[in-house]
């Protein structure tokens, strides 16, 4: 609604509540039927008098004072009728008054039409603040830019809540604001929106890692890895995997990750100093699991259906997916070349792609063994695969068979 609709339409209807609260007063029969009653009978009793005195029942003295008597008591009746409508007329008026000053008061002070010409407003500077921020202006930001720059992004996520930069925006916009909450939420959002967009993903893992909360730290690690997996030369990942993974603790994982990208660093520079303090004061023992393994003693066949859909060149790749959640980060991988079926084959924590994510960390996975023409765990038409469920049981390896039945559309 426009606001020159708004306006007519207040108008029209403050019009049509005066019309009706004066509508008494413009009605056509203005004598009320007590009074025309009143005035025949005093013309009948005037009549009678005239007869009276005609028939020498009263003297003409006698007839004159009645009839003075009759006038008098017609005054005052027309008086007291007057004065009753003066006063209802006062009523009505009074209180249509204190109406209308009531719901305009009440209006005034409920209507939030500063708040709507506050969000008209930003919308209308969004162009301006988004190129000035386009620009690497953000730093001349006053506190109303910034608060109009996020009530005109949640305006219009409002209209559009797939908008995916929007919500980023917003995020970055709340953490400035010291809002780390609602700048989580934001991201999180985004993340929903676009689960596969690599940026967006960057983008919440680096707000996870700024809140140093283990919660969110453990979200930004699995985040991670699941980038990790895409880009394994990408050396921001490995440095955020490892600044993640030093503040969590878990400092196996932030070693591993810290030498892929350390000659790269300067020596110099607070974040190559940070992590070199916290993996050399970390404590450099570990338990040594060798001879206590945690994973699986597969023998992988081929169902009867599928034996003829073997490539004569490829790989049978076998790995482990958390059954619990959405993560499709493997937790162990085995590749091997095609070789002659039944295939006997060990998945244990040795086979982990990361040092921070393998089969004791978990406690239901998915087993997958995949026919592929590469080395590639992720899926392509074509390939042949079987898959079967089971139970992690720490220190001990669990015999389980797969066999591979089905042809991947």
């Amino acid at each position: 609604m426009s606001w020159m609709t708004f306006i007519i339409a207040t108008l029209l209807l403050t019009l049509l509540l005066v019309f009706l609260i004066s509508l008494p007063w413009w009605r056509k029969n203005t004598t009320s039927p007590t009074e025309s009653v009143n005035t025949k009978i005093v013309k009948q009793r005037l009549a009678e008098i005239e007869a009276e005195v005609e028939q020498g029942l009263i003297s003409p003295q006698d007839s004159e004072q009645a009839i003075n008597e009759l006038k008098l008591a017609l005054v005052d009746e027309t008086n007291e009728t007057q004065t009753t409508s003066i006063q209802t007329g006062l009523v009505l008026a009074v209180g249509a008054g204190l109406a209308l000053l009531v719901g305009g008061t009440t209006y005034h002070y409920a209507n939030q039409l500063s708040q709507v010409k506050l969000a008209k407003d930003a919308i209308d500077a969004l162009p301006g603040l988004s190129e000035k921020l386009a620009d690497g202006s953000a730093s001349d930001f006053t506190p109303q830019d910034m608060t109009a720059l996020t009530l005109a992004i949640r305006q219009r996520l409002r209209v559009d809540p797939t908008d995916v930069q929007g919500w980023m925006y917003l995020g970055r916009l709340w953490m400035a604001a010291g809002q780390q909450k609602q700048a989580i939420d934001s991201l999180e959002k985004a993340t929903q929106v676009a689960p596969d967009n690599v940026m967006v993903n960057v983008a919440f893992a680096q707000m996870l890692t700024a809140t140093g909360e283990a919660t969110s730290l453990r979200k930004a690690q699995g985040i991670l890895m699941q980038l990790i997996a895409q880009f394994p030369e990408n050396d921001n990942f490995a440095l955020l995997m490892a600044v993640a993974s030093a503040q969590l603790g878990d400092m196996q994982n932030a070693k591993l990750h810290f030498n892929q990208i350390k000659a790269k660093l300067s020596p110099q520079s607070d974040i190559y100093k940070e992590l070199v303090t916290r993996i050399e004061g970390a404590d450099s023992s570990q338990t040594d699991n060798s001879t206590s393994k945690t994973g699986f003693a597969l023998t992988i066949d081929i169902a009867d259906g599928v034996a003829d859909k073997i490539p004569e060149d490829g790989y049978l790749i076998v790995f482990a997916q958390d059954a619990d959640s959405d993560n499709r980060m493997p937790a162990a991988v085995v590749k091997l070349p095609l070789s002659q079926f039944p295939r006997q084959l060990s998945l244990t924590n040795d086979n982990a792609m990361m040092s921070g994510y393998s089969l004791e960390r978990l406690e239901n996975v998915k087993l997958m063994a995949r026919i592929s023409a590469d080395e590639d765990v992720m899926p392509t038409t074509g390939e042949l695969e079987g898959q079967t469920i089971a139970e992690v049981i720490n220190g001990s390896m669990i015999k389980l068979s797969i066999t591979i039945d089905k042809e991947l559309l």
